[in-house]
């Protein structure tokens, strides 16, 4: 009897406790500290979109600067290179930098921005990152897949984004194959027309050659073509 009045004296006084708090949570908030956090949060929103604004306007400056970078060595061809030290005194003047290593990854960002402006929400606005970028769309990385894994926001450090760069895919573990046939051309241009529709089906097999047959393959097929036979090449 004593020990199931206890729990009732319990259970009454969690429920006053209860019941306390949920006044406490309908009493109205103070106004100034209310319109604060308000303000605070909206400079959060704007700040957020501030970085998606400034990596857009970062890789924008990268087309540009990599339009005018060729533009300058095409007029200087027959020259004495007076448009490219315009373009670079103009620029060290704007940059307060004059390091050639500078201009080269602003070069380098520049042949792979239109790639990356597709993922401008999920891009640091930092020069570091859009090279690092830049070089793993050079390099086909699975850059979408990345922005879907949440694995590059735009808070990605520097070191992150390498790091994700150099991450080598690992290779699957290759079928043993029974039947081997060794066929005999008199070109690998011959082997490669020969042998581009057989290629192309999906049959089940692995194609082990010389990379000049490769090459011949290249020529022969456009990109996506060549992409979805590349990966039966056993070098």
């Amino acid at each position: 009897g004593e020990s199931a009045l206890s729990r009732f004296r319990c259970c009454q006084g969690n429920l006053n406790m209860l019941k306390k708090r949920s006044i406490s949570l309908l009493r109205p908030l103070n106004t100034a500290f209310e319109k604060q956090v308000l303000s605070l949060a909206e400079e959060g929103k704007q700040l957020t979109e501030s970085y998606t604004e400034l990596s857009a306007r970062m890789l924008q400056f990268a087309i540009r600067f990599r339009e005018l970078w060729d533009e300058a060595h095409r007029l200087d061809k027959r020259g004495n290179g007076r448009h490219q030290l315009y373009l670079r005194k103009q620029l060290a003047s704007a940059a307060n930098s004059d390091n050639p290593s500078v201009w080269s990854k602003w070069n380098t960002i520049g042949s792979q921005a239109k790639t990356l402006l597709r993922y401008k929400s999920a891009i640091p606005p930092q020069r570091e990152c859009l090279y690092e970028l830049a070089i793993a769309a050079n390099e086909h990385k699975p850059i979408a897949q990345w922005v879907e894994r949440k694995v590059l926001t735009n808070e990605s450090t520097v070191r992150e984004v390498s790091s994700l760069r150099k991450t080598k895919k690992r290779r699957a573990r290759q079928k043993g194959y029974l039947a081997t046939v060794t066929l005999a051309f008199d070109t690998y241009g011959d082997a490669a027309e020969a042998l581009r529709s057989l290629l192309s089906s999906k049959l089940d097999f692995k194609v082990s050659s010389h990379r000049s047959f490769n090459e011949a393959l290249k020529s022969e097929m456009d990109r996506q073509q060549y992409e979805k036979i590349e990966t039966r090449f056993t070098l």
